[in-house]
Protein backbone atom coordinates (compact mmCIF):
# COMPACT_ATOMS: atom_id res chain seq x y z
CA UNK A 1 0.00 0.00 0.00
CA UNK A 2 2.87 2.37 0.83
CA UNK A 3 4.45 1.61 -2.53
CA UNK A 4 1.23 2.55 -4.38
CA UNK A 5 0.99 5.86 -2.51
CA UNK A 6 4.65 6.65 -3.20
CA UNK A 7 4.33 5.78 -6.90
CA UNK A 8 1.15 7.83 -7.20
CA UNK A 9 2.83 10.82 -5.55
CA UNK A 10 5.84 10.44 -7.82
CA UNK A 11 3.68 10.33 -10.95
CA UNK A 12 1.75 13.42 -9.83
CA UNK A 13 5.00 15.31 -9.21
CA UNK A 14 6.25 14.40 -12.69
CA UNK A 15 3.00 15.53 -14.30
CA UNK A 16 3.02 18.84 -12.43
CA UNK A 17 6.66 19.46 -13.32
CA UNK A 18 6.00 18.75 -17.01
CA UNK A 19 2.96 21.03 -17.04
CA UNK A 20 4.87 23.89 -15.45
CA UNK A 21 7.83 23.67 -17.78
CA UNK A 22 5.71 23.32 -20.94
CA UNK A 23 3.91 26.60 -20.31
CA UNK A 24 7.04 28.76 -19.91
CA UNK A 25 6.89 31.15 -22.88
CA UNK A 26 9.86 33.24 -21.73
CA UNK A 27 12.38 30.73 -23.09
CA UNK A 28 10.33 29.59 -26.07
CA UNK A 29 11.86 30.07 -29.52
CA UNK A 30 9.18 31.43 -31.84
CA UNK A 31 9.33 32.08 -35.57
CA UNK A 32 8.07 35.68 -35.51
CA UNK A 33 7.66 35.81 -39.29
CA UNK A 34 5.53 32.66 -39.28
CA UNK A 35 3.31 34.04 -36.52
CA UNK A 36 2.89 37.33 -38.36
CA UNK A 37 2.19 35.52 -41.63
CA UNK A 38 -0.46 33.37 -39.90
CA UNK A 39 -2.17 36.51 -38.66
CA UNK A 40 -1.83 38.35 -41.98
CA UNK A 41 -3.23 35.41 -43.97
CA UNK A 42 -6.29 35.01 -41.74
CA UNK A 43 -9.71 36.08 -42.98
CA UNK A 44 -10.13 38.68 -40.22
CA UNK A 45 -9.49 41.92 -42.09
CA UNK A 46 -11.60 44.31 -44.16
CA UNK A 47 -8.46 45.38 -46.05
CA UNK A 48 -5.81 43.41 -47.92
CA UNK A 49 -2.53 43.25 -46.00
CA UNK A 50 0.86 43.45 -47.67
CA UNK A 51 4.23 42.68 -46.11
CA UNK A 52 6.21 45.80 -45.25
CA UNK A 53 9.87 46.02 -46.28
CA UNK A 54 12.29 45.17 -43.47
CA UNK A 55 14.02 48.55 -43.43
CA UNK A 56 10.69 50.37 -43.00
CA UNK A 57 9.35 48.26 -40.13
CA UNK A 58 11.45 49.87 -37.42
CA UNK A 59 10.79 53.36 -38.77
CA UNK A 60 7.04 52.80 -38.57
CA UNK A 61 6.89 51.26 -35.11
CA UNK A 62 9.97 52.94 -33.53
CA UNK A 63 11.26 49.76 -31.88
CA UNK A 64 14.97 49.76 -32.70
CA UNK A 65 15.78 50.11 -28.98
CA UNK A 66 13.94 46.87 -28.18
CA UNK A 67 14.30 44.54 -31.13
CA UNK A 68 16.66 43.71 -33.96
CA UNK A 69 14.20 41.62 -35.93
CA UNK A 70 10.66 42.55 -36.84
CA UNK A 71 8.06 41.76 -39.45
CA UNK A 72 4.97 43.74 -40.39
CA UNK A 73 1.99 43.67 -42.71
CA UNK A 74 -0.14 46.73 -43.44
CA UNK A 75 -3.20 47.53 -45.48
CA UNK A 76 -3.82 50.20 -48.06
CA UNK A 77 -4.06 52.97 -45.47
CA UNK A 78 -7.83 53.21 -45.77
CA UNK A 79 -8.08 51.15 -42.57
CA UNK A 80 -6.00 50.87 -39.41
CA UNK A 81 -5.56 47.13 -39.91
CA UNK A 82 -2.03 45.84 -39.55
CA UNK A 83 0.12 43.13 -38.00
CA UNK A 84 3.59 43.39 -36.52
CA UNK A 85 5.65 40.80 -34.64
CA UNK A 86 9.05 41.59 -33.15
CA UNK A 87 11.70 39.22 -31.81
CA UNK A 88 13.38 40.76 -28.77
CA UNK A 89 16.48 39.75 -26.82
CA UNK A 90 14.48 38.86 -23.72
CA UNK A 91 11.09 39.25 -22.01
CA UNK A 92 12.05 42.65 -20.54
CA UNK A 93 12.83 44.01 -24.01
CA UNK A 94 9.53 42.61 -25.28
CA UNK A 95 7.71 44.47 -22.50
CA UNK A 96 9.46 47.69 -23.53
CA UNK A 97 8.43 47.05 -27.12
CA UNK A 98 4.81 46.70 -25.99
CA UNK A 99 4.96 50.17 -24.44
CA UNK A 100 6.26 51.59 -27.75
CA UNK A 101 3.53 49.71 -29.66
CA UNK A 102 0.90 51.22 -27.37
CA UNK A 103 2.32 54.66 -28.16
CA UNK A 104 2.06 53.83 -31.87
CA UNK A 105 -1.56 52.70 -31.44
CA UNK A 106 -2.37 55.92 -29.57
CA UNK A 107 -1.00 57.99 -32.45
CA UNK A 108 -3.10 55.92 -34.86
CA UNK A 109 -6.17 56.57 -32.70
CA UNK A 110 -5.57 60.30 -33.00
CA UNK A 111 -5.04 60.09 -36.77
CA UNK A 112 -8.09 57.95 -37.51
CA UNK A 113 -10.35 59.91 -35.16
CA UNK A 114 -10.04 62.86 -37.53
CA UNK A 115 -11.35 61.16 -40.65
CA UNK A 116 -12.36 57.51 -40.15
CA UNK A 117 -14.15 57.13 -36.86
CA UNK A 118 -15.14 53.55 -37.75
CA UNK A 119 -11.55 52.44 -37.24
CA UNK A 120 -11.49 53.58 -33.60
CA UNK A 121 -13.20 50.39 -32.39
CA UNK A 122 -10.60 48.23 -34.16
CA UNK A 123 -7.77 50.24 -32.63
CA UNK A 124 -9.33 50.07 -29.18
CA UNK A 125 -9.57 46.27 -29.57
CA UNK A 126 -6.00 45.95 -30.88
CA UNK A 127 -3.91 43.10 -29.56
CA UNK A 128 -0.75 44.56 -28.10
CA UNK A 129 1.10 42.07 -25.95
CA UNK A 130 4.33 40.32 -25.26
CA UNK A 131 4.72 36.57 -25.22
CA UNK A 132 8.11 35.54 -23.99
CA UNK A 133 10.61 37.31 -26.25
CA UNK A 134 7.99 38.40 -28.81
CA UNK A 135 6.08 41.66 -28.99
CA UNK A 136 2.86 41.40 -30.99
CA UNK A 137 0.64 44.10 -32.52
CA UNK A 138 -2.52 43.22 -34.42
CA UNK A 139 -5.39 45.43 -35.49
CA UNK A 140 -8.13 43.52 -37.26
CA UNK A 141 -11.89 43.41 -37.75
CA UNK A 142 -12.04 40.37 -35.42
CA UNK A 143 -9.74 40.71 -32.41
CA UNK A 144 -11.02 37.52 -30.74
CA UNK A 145 -10.13 35.46 -33.83
CA UNK A 146 -6.68 37.08 -33.90
CA UNK A 147 -6.19 36.23 -30.22
CA UNK A 148 -7.11 32.60 -30.95
CA UNK A 149 -4.56 32.44 -33.79
CA UNK A 150 -1.87 33.73 -31.44
CA UNK A 151 -2.87 31.34 -28.64
CA UNK A 152 -2.91 28.37 -31.04
CA UNK A 153 0.47 29.35 -32.48
CA UNK A 154 2.08 29.37 -29.03
CA UNK A 155 0.36 26.12 -27.99
CA UNK A 156 1.66 24.40 -31.12
CA UNK A 157 5.17 25.75 -30.48
CA UNK A 158 5.41 24.05 -27.08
Amino acid sequence: MKMIIILTALVLCCVMFAACSAGDEADMEIDAHALGQSLADADIYDDLLYEVDDFVVFQIYNLSDYSSSGFAWAGTGATSESVAVFECADAASASGAVAALKDYRNSMLADFARYTAGEIEKLNDAIIESRGKCAIYCVSADASAAAKIIDDFFKNAE
